[in-house]
């Protein structure tokens, strides 16, 4: 409920106030999130139970029916995204409509319509700016970087990018400071993408350590052990190089390698 009601607090926050985006969000959960909670059960209770006007009534009920799935009571892997509340917009539309009509009969026409203009200004410039960001992963992520530094999606998907644009020092850079951050993130997967770093900067030899140990992380993995391998002249000497750097190969390993000649129709290791 905690989270679900931290969530709530952040998609209400960016539907009115669209000004920070991001494709990553960082958190802050709050003490006082539960008077947040209550004064929203008891508006959504007061305007179901005494507002009469049934297109409001059913565009709240039809706006909570949409927002259940995305709202946390089921946990999700992103608490929160933009893209959440696309569907319940709809229904978060209708209501400003109505409220529209309601205040006609309290503003004066010229005044309803300059609001209603600018507000279509500044989402459309807000929507502009999002498109901009969007353009690649490298654009959308760098944004992402800006706005949540530590981020541990954002620093991986940053790195990749940086990685595919050639700048393997700055990737290598956002890896650590994840390690740091996050030791557990995808951890057999920052190796590797540290190793192709390396690789890229000509030294061999920080790429075979990295190359080893994602292969000991996950044995199994065929493409781990491709890679490995493709570092050396011979299956042999990268078991070898295997044996001379680790204490002990389960079998496990030695099977992976055993495996590996098979398919390359090569002679069985002994």
């Amino acid at each position: 409920m905690y989270t679900l009601f931290t969530a709530l607090f952040y998609n209400i926050l960016h539907v009115l106030y669209p000004v920070y985006l991001s494709v990553d969000y960082t958190l802050i959960f709050s003490k006082y999130i539960f008077v947040f909670a209550v004064l929203f059960i008891i508006t959504i209770a007061y305007t179901l139970l005494y507002i009469k006007d049934k297109y409001i009534k059913f565009s709240l009920l039809a706006l909570i029916i949409a927002y259940l799935p995305v709202s946390n009571l089921i946990p999700l892997v992103n608490t929160i995204a933009d893209r959440y509340m696309y569907y319940p917009m709809i229904f978060i539309s209708i209501l400003f409509g109505l409220l529209v009509l309601k205040l006609k009969k309290f503003m004066s026409f010229k005044l309803l319509i300059s609001f209603i203009i600018l507000l279509l200004i500044v989402n459309t410039a807000i929507s502009y700016d999002r498109g901009i960001v969007y353009n690649n992963q490298y654009s959308l992520y760098f944004d992402a970087i800006i706005k949540n530094p530590n981020h541990p999606r954002a620093l991986y998907n940053m790195a990749i990018a940086y990685y595919d644009n050639k700048e393997y020092e700055k990737s290598l850079d956002l890896l650590n400071r994840l390690s740091n951050i996050n030791p557990s993130y995808n951890r057999e997967l920052v190796w590797f993408i540290m190793g192709h770093n390396y690789k890229a900067l000509k030294n061999n030899e920080l790429a075979k350590q990295y190359y080893m140990k994602v292969f000991l992380l996950a044995p199994q993995n065929q493409d781990f052990l491709d890679v490995f391998i493709s570092m050396f002249p011979s299956v042999d000497s990268a078991l070898y190089y295997l044996l001379n750097n680790t204490k002990s190969l389960d079998d496990e390993i030695i099977l992976s390698f055993q495996q590996y000649q098979k398919s390359q129709n090569t002679v069985e290791i002994k």
